[in-house]
This record gives structure tokens, sequence and C-alpha cells, in this order.
């Protein structure tokens, strides 16, 4: 699950209309590739591929699910050795939290919920606020990019 604030210019690309700045955006699963430039889905066929023209609104790709098949992390980096971009595995049950293009926060609603950033280099954890944990959110303007 991805949700995201963005400014209304970023929007205004993809709509007729511009969205008011704060404006929440929120999705599970494809809904959550949907707002990165790509992903990994099998939302178009029985087998996991590539979406190549997602919305561009967050950089990089998504690849929600990480941890429900054990063929998805295989295909999702060799997709990305492919040529796919870079992007962001959440397992199910795992949220991040973008403020201007920028992840701020990846929360779980399950005690082993993972996340990774995943490149040409494989895979490498980022921190995940598992659900005991009620820690205030990162105030506006510190958020953090992923690295790289």
């Amino acid at each position: 699950m991805t949700r995201s604030r963005t400014s209304s210019s970023a929007c205004a690309r993809y709509s007729p209309q511009s969205l008011p700045a704060g404006t929440i955006l929120t999705g599970w699963s494809a809904g959550c590739i949907c707002w990165f430039e790509a992903g990994i889905t099998d939302s178009f066929t029985p087998d996991l591929g590539p979406l190549r023209d997602g919305l561009g609104l967050l950089p990089g790709s998504s690849c929600p699910h990480f941890d429900s098949e054990d063929w998805r992390p295989i295909v999702y980096a060799r997709e990305i050795a492919a040529g796919l971009p870079a992007g962001i595995a959440l397992d199910d049950g795992v949220a991040a939290s973008y403020e201007d293009e920028r992840l701020v926060e990846i929360v779980s609603g399950r005690e082993d919920g993972r996340a990774f950033r995943v490149d040409r280099g494989g895979e490498h954890a980022l921190e995940v606020r598992p659900p005991h944990l009620r820690t205030p959110r990162l105030a506006r303007g510190a958020a953090t990019q992923l690295p790289t």
C-alpha cells in the first residue's frame, strides 16, 4: 500500500484539473503500483510481469505483495536487470507514505512486515515501523528520499 501526499503541480500533468495541494492519494496492490513509473503486476496476465506505463507521480517502480509468492522477488530482480527502474518492494500488510515524491515512513500492520529498496545490486532492507510502535510522523519538510 502506498499513501502519497503530492503537490498539485505533479498531479496536473496527469489530470485535466489540478488537485488541491495536500491531496492524499492511496492504493493497495495495483492501486499502489499505478502512482509509480513502473511496477510488477499480474493484473493483465496470469503471470507476473512488468507494468511500464504507471502515472509517474512517484519515481521508480513498486512491487507490492513481495512476500506472497516465492517468484515475485525473482521476477522483480529480473525486470530491474532488464531496465525497469529501481524501486520499493512491500510485503503484504506494509504501507509506504510519501510526501512530495519523498519517502517519509514505512509502517506495517504485521510484526514481520518488511520493505526493501530493490536495484541492480539486490535487495536493501528499509526501516519498517511495526504496529506496536506509535511514533509521531516526521514533520513536513523532514522527509527523506529512498537510498540509491
